[in-house]
């Protein structure tokens, strides 16, 4: 009999991610105040929920002002991803910028998916700036009373 290990959603998923992690270097001094305010840089990383109910797993992103053709969804050898763009608003003629603070630019999220997962049977929706990905569980197989002749 072949030893079954537990997947973790969470462990595996936060392995694949950190082979992506941005490096971040020192300490930005803005605004020329003689550093009483440094930014750290950093990449905009939406925020998720992984969730896990009888029938399926669903993951919850975050993706405030991103518009819905901004987002793609795929899956390859077992890796789902969610890449997109949340583009700043240029300054104009009435519009100037004297502080910036909220993440842009592009993003990427990936997960380990379990094998437990019906890929034919995945769904998503985008409303609000939330994308809820719906990854139902295979069927599992009933067990079964053979009679003997």
């Amino acid at each position: 009999m072949k030893a079954s290990t537990r997947w973790n959603l969470f462990k595996d998923s936060a392995d694949v991610e950190s082979l992506f992690a941005p490096l971040h270097g020192p300490p930005l001094d803005r605004g020329g105040n003689g550093g009483a305010e440094q930014i750290i840089p950093t990449e905009w990383i939406p925020a998720v929920d992984i969730t896990e109910g009888e029938q399926e797993w669903r993951l919850t992103v975050d993706l405030p002002e991103v518009k819905k053709p901004d987002v793609k969804i795929t899956v390859e050898n077992g890796v789902l991803s969610v890449t997109g763009e949340r583009r700043i608003e240029p300054e104009g003629k009435n519009r100037k910028y004297h502080r910036s603070e909220r993440a842009y630019g592009h993003f990427m999220r990936r997960f380990a998916l379990p094998a437990e997962v019906d890929l034919t049977l995945m769904t998503a929706e985008f409303k609000e700036g939330v994308l809820s990905i719906h990854l139902p569980k295979h069927k599992k197989a009933q067990p079964l009373d053979v009679k003997l002749a």
